[in-house]
């Protein structure tokens, strides 16, 4: 990221104009993206998120070690498969809902949503074992 503030702000424009319209085709997008110095796959990825939060999940390391296994190879590939998972799953639980939930006007899977969700899992997660180390080193 130490290149970014480099970056020349017409480049930029023009870098994010094109992905934004290539959108939903990540692919192209993530490529108009990672031309910019210090923009990596995973940059992109969130600048993507925010645009179009629906269509584009964010390359954290959370998602990859929940989707892929690790958070290693932050590369388009794994991104595109990571965006297939993401794809499947919030379909999954879109048609889960609506079949089972007396109401789903407020249902909101989208891939951004699906990744907040698991970010919020591992938080927990991570806060829960801390306080089961605390614990255990204190001897409770």
């Amino acid at each position: 990221m130490k290149h970014v503030p480099a970056l020349n702000k017409n480049d930029v424009k023009e870098a994010s104009r094109k992905a934004f319209a290539a959108i939903p085709d990540l692919k192209l997008a993530i490529t108009n993206l990672i031309v910019l110095k210090g923009i990596c796959h995973a940059t992109a990825s969130a600048v993507l998120a925010v645009y179009a939060p629906d269509v584009a999940p964010f390359m954290s390391d959370e998602a990859m070690i929940s989707a892929l296994g690790n958070a290693r190879g932050y590369t388009l590939k794994r991104y595109l498969v990571l965006v297939k998972m993401f794809h499947n799953k919030t379909k999954e639980l879109t048609e889960y809902h609506i079949e089972h939930a007396s109401t789903a006007k407020d249902l909101d899977w989208s891939a951004w949503n699906f990744e907040k969700a698991i970010w919020a899992s591992f938080v927990q997660f991570k806060s829960s074992n801390d306080v089961a180390k605390i614990k255990s080193n204190a001897g409770i």
